[in-house]
């Protein structure tokens, strides 16, 4: 037989090769997702920094408007502040002179004004109308401000201190026309009288407020301060002051001590990483986006890092898979080779292409495990067939002996001087018994035609011994009367029993059968009052050796005993207890449910 090569696909390379791509694949994933799990650990952490750092300018820009606000208080507590706006103006200088100690008043916070681009604007009731800055004056009449729709809550009240504001205003004063403003407006009333007394008005320029955050931001970075709809009021980037961002409610609003979620969006074709923090004193919200791009640096460090160690891990898993790869298909591919030079390795010429040592031994298996089905299929012929020609022995055994001592009794009748009628009588119960028994070709018969077989039998023995056999017949359930059980089952007992357990011609022959069934087997007891058998005797006929001695007098039980073995098993047979002088119980146990087909087989 032509010798196979088996490294042409070896089991080695298909393993090694699947583990190496399996180690590289999760090589590549787990770099992959550690380096997307430390992408998003630094988005966190620019979130969280960019995020105090929010608060930390909303802190600053709440000390601004409480330091603005404490001018407004500082001028609406004043008794002398509040005379230069009530008191009537003589004429045009004396309103003059009033403005210009206004101004004086205010002096003292010119810092702040200055600092953040604020500009004051007093209206008094008595027509008194100071601006900040020489040469300033409003643009608008007093009665066209106070129709504006954000002033009517403080206009519809005036005797209330009430702060009012507007985030986006074209400005009021020749300064500031035609920028977006912060406005700010505040009632002056007397504390005493709770008269109105005029109104004190703050303009901030949005980018004076870049003082706030200037400190705030690097390249790639923006800081929006919006109103509550998105509208961008002051930002480092001077191209979307005055426009909306989209949805600002979709940005996760920080707070401390609390995980941010990571959140990007694009700002015009930029992706960026958004943060929120609303003001504390004005109904708005600082905003601040990051460039995704100037965390790169920092990525970068950890890829650095990541790609070495993910590069050493790939190759020593490679070189140890490969290590134990060939531990493992070593032993395997030399069984393969050694089963494969047996008679059973022989492949399909076809497959040869598409072979390895797996293939090998499968194939090479299934040979063998049909050669081991043909012989144990032959096998159980061989036992059927041995089974069948010892139960065909017995068979040839017991009808000889049946023969010999039935012709023996028509001699006995012949040599006594029986009559004709009495002879025919013989012959005739003689037929019957041959046509139940020897002419019936059936292994089992039911167990009421075995009963009529030993009927005829013992009708036929009645002739010779003149009447003096009694057979008395009794099932523990009259059903047990259909149970198969093998053909020439009882004959023989009685045969035994008659001719060997009562030496004495003239005693009378009682025999009685019992027939019931317990723990799924069924029991026949075949009791006799005979002369018994001594125990040496009786060793000897369970052994089998004393038939062998005393030639046919053992043979019918020795018979029925072999027989029920061979059908049912050894845990079935036949027993035999006897006392001398007592009389023979001869029990035979065969399975409850002992159905056989008529050519002896077991029916299933």
């Amino acid at each position: 037989m032509k010798r196979l090569d088996f490294r042409k696909k070896s089991i080695f390379w298909r393993i090694a090769i699947s583990s190496l791509g399996l180690i590289l694949l999760t090589t590549v994933t787990v770099s992959l997702a550690i380096i997307s799990f430390a992408q998003n650990l630094l988005y966190k952490d620019v979130l969280q920094s960019n995020g105090a750092l929010l608060q930390q300018i909303d802190g600053n820009a709440t000390n601004l408007f409480q330091q603005l606000n404490t001018v407004i208080n500082v001028s609406d507590s004043s008794l002398y502040f509040r005379t230069l706006l009530t008191e009537p103006c003589a004429d045009q200088l004396d309103k003059f002179q009033k403005e210009t100690e206004i101004h004086r008043f205010l002096y003292n916070y010119y810092g702040i004004f200055t600092q953040y681009k604020a500009c004051v604007t007093v209206l008094g009731v008595n027509g008194v109308a100071y601006t900040t800055y020489d040469g300033e004056r409003m643009v608008c009449s007093p009665e066209e401000l106070m129709a504006e729709t954000w002033m009517q809550p403080a206009v519809q009240t005036p005797q209330v201190d009430t702060i009012v504001y507007t985030l986006s205003h074209p400005g009021i004063t020749t300064v500031t026309e035609g920028k977006t403003v912060i406005l700010f407006a505040r009632s002056l009333v007397d504390g005493y009288t709770m008269k109105h007394c005029g109104w004190l008005f703050l303009e901030i320029d949005p980018s004076g407020l870049e003082q706030l955050y200037r400190q705030g931001y690097q390249e790639g970075e923006y800081i929006f301060l919006t109103d509550s709809l998105g509208a961008v009021i002051s930002s480092n980037r001077a191209d979307v002051i005055g426009t909306r961002l989209e949805d600002i409610t979709r940005i996760p609003e920080y707070a401390r001590g609390v995980d941010t979620p990571v959140y990007t969006c694009a700002l015009g074709d930029t992706e960026c990483l958004a943060v929120r923090v609303p003001l504390t004193s004005i109904d708005g919200a600082l905003i601040k986006y990051i460039e995704t791009h100037t965390v790169s640096d920092q990525l970068r460090e950890v890829v650095a890092r990541v790609v070495p160690i993910a590069v050493i891990f790939c190759v020593s898993a490679c070189l140890v898979s490969l290590l134990i790869s060939r531990r493992i298909t070593r032993p395997i591919a030399r069984l393969s080779a050694r089963m494969a030079s047996t008679r059973y390795g022989t492949l399909p010429v076809d497959d040869t292409a598409n072979q390895d040592e797996l293939y090998t031994l499968e194939t090479t298996f299934s040979n063998l495990l049909k050669a081991v089905d043909t012989y144990t299929e032959n096998m159980r012929r061989e036992n059927i067939a041995r089974r069948e020609a010892e139960l065909n022995a017995l068979r040839m055994q017991i009808n000889p002996h049946f023969l010999y001592n039935t012709l023996s009794s028509f001699r006995y009748l012949i040599e006594n001087g029986y009559d004709r009628a009495q002879i025919s009588e013989a012959i005739l119960q003689f037929i019957r018994l041959l046509r139940g028994t020897i002419s019936d070709h059936r292994e089992v018969v039911d167990l009421q035609t075995e009963l009529d077989n030993l009927n005829a039998y013992v009708a036929l023995m009645n002739l010779r011994y003149e009447g003096r056999i009694r057979l008395q017949v009794l099932l523990s359930d009259e059903a047990l009367a259909g149970r198969r059980v093998p053909k020439l089952l009882l004959q023989p007992i009685a045969e035994n029993t008659i001719f060997h357990g009562f030496p004495e011609s003239d005693s009378m022959i009682d025999l009685s059968v019992f027939v019931c069934e317990l723990n799924g087997t069924l029991r026949i007891e075949v009791s006799d009052n005979g002369c018994g058998i001594d125990e040496d005797t009786l060793q000897k006929l369970r052994s089998g050796s004393y038939a062998a001695q005393q030639k046919m007098s053992g043979v019918g039980l020795n018979n029925i005993d072999q027989r029920l073995k061979l059908m049912y098993g050894p845990q079935y047979g036949l027993d035999i207890c006897s006392t001398p002088g007592s009389g023979t119980i001869v029990t035979v146990t065969l399975p409850a449910d002992s159905g056989q087909n008529e050519n002896g087989g077991n029916a299933s």
